[in-house]
């Protein structure tokens, strides 16, 4: 009974730390948007974003897109693009831990030339 007990309190103190942990805000990067990106052993998403941080430092990310990403579909190799998601960290075997944004909504911006 005592076992039934604790594992009981064990699971609702963990429900309640789940509830109370922050859900993390989508976030969006601007930039040029490449495509056909190959790795070994397939250690990739195919797509990374070239994007400047809030310094002017220029950053790479991958991006995963879903079958559930808004606006996939116009997002081609050398497009500049708006991409807004959360950013995860993936574990590749060969690459270890790679930060990557999985899209929610890409949007085209058309009046950048590339």
């Amino acid at each position: 009974m005592k076992h039934v007990l604790f594992t009981f309190l064990g699971l609702a103190a963990l429900t309640a730390a789940v509830a109370q942990s922050p859900t993390p805000a989508p976030t969006t990067l601007t930039g040029v948007l490449h495509t056909g990106i190959v790795a070994i052993g397939g250690d990739t998403t195919g797509r990374v974003l070239e994007y400047n941080d809030p310094h002017g430092e220029k950053k790479i990310i991958e991006v995963d897109i879903t079958t559930q990403t808004v606006g996939a579909g116009l997002a081609t190799d050398g497009a500049h693009v708006s991409v807004t998601g959360l950013i995860v960290v993936h574990h590749y075997i060969e690459r270890g831990d790679v930060p990557r944004i999985v899209a929610s909504e890409i949007k085209v911006d058309r009046n950048v030339e590339h």
